[in-house]
């Protein structure tokens, strides 16, 4: 699970919608309330109000590539992200989220595996074999 805050909503939708873009999270929630970020810096405390919460999922061998993204979209390395670990839940979503967030090489190679079944539930009307009347 990643978290971050960003400044503004345009900035966290523009960084969520380049994350799905990218296959890097499987869940993105943003949270916008009386949010108050403060920190030092110079010496002095700096307030800053009206900031979103981005909280994400993802697969842990996905982390870099989010990281990578997030710098891409927001155009510089200096940004509020932290990972943190999931060391238990429900099997199922995990499960989920690893099938959700694998790369798009990795997309592409099992969609081109000649012997890769698709279930029945993922093809459309038009490609679905015709029912075969029993005799």
């Amino acid at each position: 699970m990643a978290y971050m805050t960003v400044a503004d909503k345009g900035m966290a939708t523009n960084i969520i919608n380049n994350l799905f873009f990218e296959n890097v999270v499987a869940d993105a929630r943003t949270f916008k309330a009386p949010v108050t970020k403060s920190y030092l810096k110079s010496g002095h405390l700096i307030v800053e109000d009206g900031e979103h919460n981005i909280v994400v999922i993802t697969h842990n061998d996905r982390a870099k590539d989010l990281l990578k993204t997030v710098q891409t979209t927001v155009g510089n390395d200096k940004f509020d992200l932290v990972f943190i670990p999931i060391s238990t839940g429900n099997r199922n979503y995990i499960e989920w989220v690893a099938d959700q967030t694998i790369s798009r090489s990795a997309a592409l190679s099992l969609m081109n595996k000649e012997d890769a079944e698709v279930p029945d539930d993922q093809l459309d009307s038009s490609s679905k074999p015709e029912a075969v009347a029993k005799a």
